[in-house]
């Protein structure tokens, strides 16, 4: 089957691919433990990852609460440092 494929770098790249996914899953099969840390490693890694930028979403300011250009705000022209009248 293979020997009737043209060889294009679209080919060597799937049977590479095959081989490496082949070569991935039996070393799962043989050892376990990989499993599992190979599981650590992504999936809670992610977990992690997605629930601590839930937390971040949660807790955010709203970005439109202070207008920083308006000239009557009292945080943009930082009036209340002015001692001069001391």
């Amino acid at each position: 089957m293979i020997a009737c494929l043209k060889p294009s770098p679209d080919t060597l790249s799937i049977i590479i691919m095959v081989i490496v996914i082949g070569v991935f899953f039996f070393t799962i099969a043989m050892f376990p433990t990989i499993l599992k840390a190979i599981y650590v490693v992504f999936v809670e890694t992610l977990f992690a990852y997605y629930l601590v930028k839930l937390i971040r979403k949660m807790f955010e300011m709203d970005k439109e609460e202070y207008d920083y250009d308006d000239e009557d705000s009292h945080i943009s022209d930082a009036s209340f440092l002015d001692h001069s009248d001391l």
